[in-house]
């Protein structure tokens, strides 16, 4: 899933999103608003990376230049980011750049002319997009190249197989078909989740699911055989790996300290969450086999209302990372509806029983303070 964890990712990748989504569409006007959309989200990026605040990575020209030469016309900007850090640039032939700028040119000026991108042509600028995202922006939009399942596959195909699943963002059905297209249905509102790809690395990473994201080769899974290696996983365990113990005793103990999450049950699933006390915001734990965390999940029935939430939230970060003791991980969550921001820790979890008391102490103790130190302005927020 794309990860957002930095506010000046967001406009590069809204930009670059949209235009696969739109590529995907393959209609001669979706790829033709594809292309130009494409190549503002690629302008964008240069001048988001060029003006990035000192410290946040390493630069040759000082911020001045940079700042100077984020004001130019793309080919300026070319110059600028290889200027910038020749060592990344490295990695790019900036002359398809120019090359596929030119021919964005053509399409805009002469729209009347121009009324058919060839696929390839949109297929080679937007691999390239999703490769600069990356390096420039740390943002991951590689799974989205991958073209989504047709519908009218989908729906006339029956379900061969399926496999329930509830995590923190809701619960869902992921079925086979017949002819291996995977899809994803979520329960709560009736809908797919479109792309699936992201969807099922998410159930993946929250559940720690033995499922690898790519084949012994190295080459990573298509959205059919990670859908089948998810659902083959979530089949098999009719035990609950121990988790209604860990939690009633973790529930136990905060019950000895307060209300706070002593008025829910046990539960197998791999979290317990309690209300903020404003609608559709949470307080949550999470235990998984080799690893746990706490977090506060905005899930309101409105993406939009949850997104400004988040903002408001994040406009305070520093405030909030310095009462609650360390950095915090802050997921925007930009492909789906909620978001989150979470404390997590690696290489102790629902397996290391002997091992248990420790875990749910530093549980509680974690999830308090990060109470503590957005409370206050989760009730602010309108």
């Amino acid at each position: 899933m794309t990860k957002i964890q930095h506010p000046w990712q967001v406009g590069p990748t809204e930009l670059i999103e949209f235009a696969l989504e739109r590529m995907h569409k393959a209609g001669d006007f979706d790829r033709r608003l594809a292309f130009l959309i494409l190549d503002v989200g690629i302008e964008t990026l240069f001048k988001t990376y060029l003006t990035l605040p000192e410290g946040v990575t390493h630069f040759q020209l000082k911020r001045g230049e940079r700042l100077a030469v984020s004001e130019g016309n793309f080919h300026e900007l070319l110059r600028g980011v290889q200027s910038a850090d020749p060592k990344k640039a490295a990695k790019f032939n900036f002359a398809y750049l120019e090359y596929y700028h030119n021919l964005r040119n053509t399409l805009y000026h002469q729209g009347n002319q121009v009324t058919t991108i060839p696929m390839n042509q949109l297929e080679g600028y937007m691999r390239l997009a999703v490769e600069l995202l990356h390096t420039y922006l740390d943002v991951d939009l590689s799974t989205d190249l991958e073209t989504p399942q047709a519908e009218d596959e989908i729906q006339d195909a029956g379900v061969a197989d399926s496999a329930e699943v509830k995590v923190s963002f809701g619960r869902f059905r992921i079925e086979r078909l017949t002819n291996n297209a995977v899809r994803a249905l979520s329960l709560d509102n009736n809908a797919y989740e479109t792309p699936v790809k992201p969807f099922l690395r998410a159930v993946v990473d929250e559940l720690s699911l033995p499922v690898s994201f790519a084949n012994k080769s190295g080459v990573e899974k298509t959205t059919r055989a990670l859908g089948r290696g998810v659902i083959k996983a979530l089949k098999p365990a009719k035990s609950d790996n121990g988790r209604l113990e860990f939690w009633k005793q973790l529930i136990d103990k905060h019950k000895r300290l307060g209300t706070f999450f002593s008025n829910i049950s046990p539960t197998k699933e791999s979290w317990i969450q309690t209300s903020s006390g404003k609608s559709g915001i949470y307080y949550a734990q999470i235990i998984m086999m080799s690893s746990w965390r706490v977090e506060l999940f905005i899930g309101t029935p409105t993406q939009e209302v949850n997104k400004r939430f988040f903002d408001e939230l994040f406009e305070s970060r520093e405030e909030i990372e310095s009462a609650f003791g360390k950095p915090l991980d802050w997921q925007r969550l930009e492909a789906r509806q909620g978001c989150r921001i979470c404390y997590s820790v690696e290489g102790k979890g629902l397996k290391d029983k002997t091992e248990w008391n420790e875990i749910q102490d530093q549980m509680i103790s974690e999830v308090y303070a990060l109470r503590n130190a957005l409370q206050d302005r989760i009730e602010k927020l309108k």
